[in-house]
């Protein structure tokens, strides 16, 4: 009551009171204070005068004594005449808005302001100035003498009337207020220190626009005005707030949407104030996916009885706001709170990096979109009630400006892939295995495919080993010399496969080699041979590489894989008798079995390399090579070969008990110790156990192995020591790790070189300039890592071809070349994740039947000339599969330097997505096939990005439908810049959900939230347990167990079955594609057109869900059956058609 009696309401509403009131009022609470001390602070800005700084000042004190006051209590103590209904009141200004403090506390604007270094009201000017942020608000006008707007320089307000008839400089709010209610909410001042506004520094360009003639049409001249303006540079328009909103679908305005996405204006709407609580009640344009979509809280963060609900819900803002603004309540006022905050994003962007680079990234809905659920209560929840819930930008804005950029970064990349230039797209590594596996039953096939591709004139690999079949190598030999002059590898096929017209065998690849001529041979690196060749065909092989008079400045190694070892030189011997001696020619003979035997009866040991043939290297028997001692693995732990002791304690087979691992260890510790140290002599090579057999003491594994070390004592003078996993448990990389910092600390500088052989390896890490190991440089030691699974998917990961030894580290490190016939290999693990879900597996059950027999009754109807063209993203196509007879319009290849043909599917997924896409109208459906998805299963939102493009614009004809079965962890501009347009085009742009098994959220593009995304249910109609969850999930459709003819190794006509979300992406494509040709069939080319735009087939399909008016992030709308569009007739399809478009 004392508070009510001291306290006076001035003309603008602000409550005061005097110093003496405050004592009061103060001592009533049983709080002393002196009235010398608020006559103190009432003064503290003395020189300034600042009305505004002593208000503040005196509320500071009010809060510090009031602290122990409920909120409730407070605001019970607002002041007796707050006028909170009727018509807004124009003559006056309006007052601070509630959610500054009290019940609205929660929302930390004013502490997220501080955080940005807003210590006063003045700061907003410097930020108007130094980080300029633009707000287009598409209302009903402003009044631009409100008190609301006086800190704003007149050039800081703007705008245009876009109603027709009216005057263009006319954007006054006589009507509602509704269009100056909104530009406060966004960029009101300030009296006596209570911030009206969100971002108090964006300028503000009102468009006033009427929609109340159930019409867009004054909203679409607005959006097209501001992106107009922004192209020619005379406007930068950052944010557009529309508070509207109609039931009625609008293509056109869809369309410009998009093309304002396309310019980085981020596009903020209103849920609408529908309150049903079913998700059709979302009205346009905040229903298009591709607009950030607002519903509305209360006081307590509550979602308002009244805000529409529904998918397309990203996030809530206040929208019961109590002030002079009466009546502002509805999600139109919750629309322009998140527009604010999405200002000072921006505007904070640039503040921390410069004025382009981290500003333009986050510029477009997608991605803000992201940020706003970073700041959400629920980031990691959605429904379709609150979205991700209330903005407290504090979670942002609230730490360190590295935060801030971890968000983004974590969101999308700021430094996207390079575009590859023309050559890169032109074919580097050729491999014809690939190519052959495929075709086994035409092994002309092969060379006809010649003429479709273009090699590099500099080839990194020409591969023409052939699987099961001869092939003439003549026309391959004919390309390379048109279109080559070098080649780094050339992997010739086996002798028994080879014919170079009449010429067999041997003669035919030395025929080869003499035609491709002197200049191409000598720029080869290396050379590879397979097959049991005899020293004989070697020696003719090296006296034509002889002949060809190779140029002197190059080094040329030749492999022989599987030479056959008889005739290698016998104890004592040091030549091979006729063997050219070329010392620009290097020969190595890999290991093999010959080699093996060849090792037992010289009596040379495991483990080291023969190097005592000039310029020929007889390669290592690794430790898993039978020993040729009589005394098993006794006999083998010590054995002496001339000068050099080898000590081998790697146990033959697994020992499962660690007892015995123990007890045999410690045997062979003793029997070195009798044998080697006591008798003073020096090993020359170590293979110590497996790193899962290792044991000594209590140590287990890395650990025992440096015990093992230590206690044989022979690190100063060993040459070679071999340390590696099993195929159950690999040689982990911080193992590697260990082993050489214990070198590091143990050995001495002045000792022979030693080098360290790491195989059987679960990863590598590290680029392809060095790996991540420690520098051993000066310990004499070098490191040699054997080809294994996970070698070859780091060589893949880096681009590093096969055949070929890789030195790094300053020439420390040595990876050995793998073999060329090592392809398609399998890791324990994801070294990296793969692009497509999509799984092919055997022997299961017909997961889709049901579906196909749904829609099979229909086809009937389906007319003959109707045409649907889908555009197929994914691993390539077979082209002489079964499916496609007649079906292929046109493909392209989007890898670079892929290593085989763009017509040969590698991976069999993209068959296998191509053949369900067709499989409901396959008489009307015609394919474009873009290869996006390389080898190893992986792919770039770039190469992507190319091939929308290239679908969407193709002009014999241009796609329908476009599927993207790959998905991406992080947002790309070039592709959604793509899908976009593809969009604007009218075609619909379908997308998997999920890239990978082991995803947790939804990937890009199906995040996109206009793309449609697509996920997977079982036979069970529950979503697969692969399937991801989110809030742009739209529904699923069976992506389990489906039978496709995809391509195996053994035939390319082969029933498999196939699971994923890439799966059910397909069966959505193929049921869209079914409906298109339908649409046309019974309702003509217009009743088609109306469905030319993802919102609309998503409504359409909404109608066939199991759950057409909830959402969930688990399952979207529910299973898809399509048996529902059709059941009803054809005038029931065209009726939901008209109504939805």
């Amino acid at each position: 009551q004392i508070l009510l009696d001291q306290l006076t309401i001035d003309e603008y509403g602000d409550a005061e009171i005097s110093p003496e009131g405050f004592q009061q009022l103060m001592e009533a609470f049983g709080k002393e204070v002196e009235l010398q001390e608020i006559q103190q602070a009432l003064t503290a800005d003395d020189s300034e005068e600042s009305d505004e700084a002593v208000q503040l000042t005196v509320w500071d004190m009010m809060v510090s004594y009031f602290s122990w006051l409920s909120a409730d209590d407070l605001g019970e103590m607002s002041a007796p005449n707050a006028d909170r209904e009727g018509p807004m009141n124009t003559s006056k200004s309006m007052k601070g808005m509630e959610w500054q403090g009290g019940p609205y506390s929660f929302l930390h604007l004013k502490e997220s302001w501080k955080c940005l270094g807003v210590e006063n009201f003045e700061d907003f000017q410097t930020w108007r100035e130094d980080y300029p942020v633009t707000v287009a608000v598409v209302d009903s006008g402003i009044m631009r003498d409100d008190k609301a707007f006086q800190h704003l320089p007149a050039e800081a307000i703007q705008g245009r009337n876009f109603i027709p008839g009216k005057t263009a400089e006319d954007i006054s709010d006589s009507r509602t207020g509704h269009g100056t209610k909104c530009a406060a909410i966004i960029a009101g001042g300030a009296l006596r220190a209570v911030q009206y506004g969100v971002a108090p520094f964006v300028n503000l360009y009102i468009c006033k626009t009427d929609a109340s003639d159930n019409s867009f049409s004054s909203e679409i001249d607005a959006i097209n005005h501001l992106i107009e303006e922004k192209k020619n540079d005379r406007l930068q328009v950052d944010v557009i707030s529309m508070s509207l909103g109609l039931e009625t679908y609008d293509a056109e305005l869809e369309k410009c949407i998009y093309e304002a996405s396309l310019n980085n204006i981020i596009v903020v709407c209103a849920a609408s104030n529908d309150g049903r609580r079913s998700s059709h009640s979302i009205q346009y344009p905040a229903r298009y996916g591709d607009v950030i979509c607002v519903g509305s809280h209360d006081s307590l963060g509550h979602e308002s009885k009244f805000t529409s609900v529904g998918r397309e819900i990203d996030i809530l803002g206040p929208g019961e706001i109590k002030s002079d603004i009466n009546n502002a309540e509805g999600t139109s006022f919750a629309a322009p709170y998140v527009a604010g905050i999405v200002a000072m994003i921006l505007a904070n962007a640039q503040r921390i990096q410069g004025p382009k680079d981290l500003r333009k990234a986050i510029s477009n809905n997608v991605v803000m979109k992201q940020i706003l659920r970073e700041m959400a209560s629920e980031p990691g929840d959605h429904s379709q009630f609150r979205g991700h819930g209330t903005l407290d930008p504090l979670r942002i804005f609230g730490f360190k400006n590295d935060y801030f950029c971890n968000i983004i970064e974590s969101i999308t990349s700021l430094s996207p892939s390079p575009e590859p230039d023309d050559e890169d797209n032109k074919l580097r590594n050729y491999n014809l295995r690939k190519v052959a596996r495929k075709f086994d039953k035409h092994s002309t096939r092969p060379v006809e495919l010649l003429q479709e591709i273009q090699f590099s004139p500099a080839m990194e690999s020409v591969n023409l080993r052939f699987p099961s079949t001869s092939i003439n190598v003549e026309a391959f030999c004919d390309k390379i010399r048109q279109e080559v002059t070098e080649i780094s590898c050339l992997v010739l096929p086996a002798p028994s496969d080879a014919a170079y017209g009449d010429k067999k065998g041997v003669e035919a690849l030395q025929e080869f080699l003499i035609q491709l001529g002197g200049n191409i041979v000598s720029s080869v690196e290396d050379l590879w041979f397979e097959d049991k060749l005899t020293l004989n065909d070697i020696k003719n092989i090296m006296q034509t590489l002889q002949s060809l008079n190779l140029q002197v400045d190059k080094q040329l190694t030749v492999h022989f894989e599987e030479a056959d070892a008889m005739h290698l030189p016998k104890k004592g011997q040091t030549s091979i008798p006729g063997f050219p001696d070329n010392e620009n020619v290097k020969v190595i003979f890999h290991h093999n079995d010959g080699i093996c035997n060849w090792r037992r009866a010289v009596g040379r040991p495991v483990g080291m390399d023969h190097t005592y043939i000039p310029n020929v290297t007889i390669g290592a028997c690794t430790p898993d090579c039978p020993s040729s001692h009589e005394q098993g693995w006794v006999g083998q732990i010590v054995s002496h070969h001339g000068s050099d002791t080898l000590i081998n304690i790697k146990f033959p087979v697994p020992v499962d008990s660690f007892d015995l691992r123990k007890k045999f260890l410690c045997e062979a510790v003793g029997k070195i110790s009798r044998e080697v140290s006591q008798q003073n002599r020096t090993a020359s090579c170590l293979i110590l156990p497996c790193i899962s057999d290792a044991v000594w003491d209590d140590k287990v594994g890395v650990q025992a192995l440096k015990a093992l070390l230590s206690q044989i004592g022979q690190v100063n003078c060993l040459q070679h020591l071999w340390c590696g996993g099993t195929e159950r448990e690999p040689l982990k990389w911080e193992d590697i790790r260990n082993i050489l910092t214990y070198l590091q600390q143990k050995r001495e500088m002045v000792v022979p070189p030693l080098t360290v052989h790491f195989f059987r390896l679960r990863e590598v890490k590290g680029n392809s300039e060095a790996l991540d190991l420690p520098d051993i440089s000066n310990i004499n030691v070098k490191v040699l890592i054997h080809h294994s699974p996970a070698v070859y998917a780091w060589r893949q990961e880096h681009g590093l071809r096969v055949g070929k030894e890789h030195v790094l580290n300053n020439g420390i490190i040595t990876i050995e070349a793998c073999h060329p016939s090592s392809v398609n290999m399998q890791v324990d693990g994801d070294v990296q994740e793969s692009a497509c879900d999509a799984t092919l597996h055997i022997f299961s059950e017909d997961g889709a039947a049901s579906l196909h027999n749904a829609l099979k009754k229909y086809r009937q109807m389906l007319k003959p000339e109707v045409r649907v063209v889908v555009a197929v993203l994914g691993s390539g196509v077979h082209v002489d599969h079964d499916d496609f007879t007649n079906t292929i319009l046109d493909k392209e290849c989007f890898v670079p330097q892929e290593s085989y043909d763009l017509s040969v599917d590698t991976l069999g997924t993209g068959t296998a997505l191509a053949s369900i896409a067709v499989s409901f109208a396959p008489e009307q459906t015609k394919l474009l096939v873009a290869k996006v998805v390389n080898e190893q299963g992986r792919s770039d939102p770039g190469w992507v990005a190319k091939a929308v493009d290239w679908a969407a614009n193709h002009s014999n004809p241009p796609a329908d439908i476009i599927l993207i079965p790959v998905g991406f962890a992080k947002f790309d501009h070039r592709l959604f810049e793509a899908t976009t347009k593809a969009q604007q085009k009218g075609k619909i742009v379908i997308a998997a959900a999920s890239h990978s098994k082991t995803a947790h959220e939804i990937s890009y593009p199906a995040r996109h939230g206009d793309v449609i995304c697509v996920g997977s249910h079982s036979r069970t109609r529950r979503a697969s347990s692969f399937s991801v969850r989110g809030r742009e999930m739209d529904f699923l459709v069976m992506g389990e167990e489906h039978p496709v003819k995809a391509a195996s190794s053994k035939s390319i006509n082969s029933y498999n079955y196939m699971s994923g979300t890439s799966v059910a992406a397909a069966m959505a494509t193929a049921i869209v594609g079914f409906t298109l040709a339908y649409a046309e069939s019974v309702g003509g080319q217009d009743l088609r057109n109306k469905l030319k735009s993802n919102t609309v087939i998503r409504e359409l399909f909404r109608e066939a869900c199991s759950s057409r008016g909830f959402h969930t992030p688990d399952e979207g709308y529910g299973t898809m059956d399509p048996d529902k569009l059709f059941k009803w007739g054809e005038q029931h399809f065209k009726d939901v058609v008209n109504k939805i478009a």
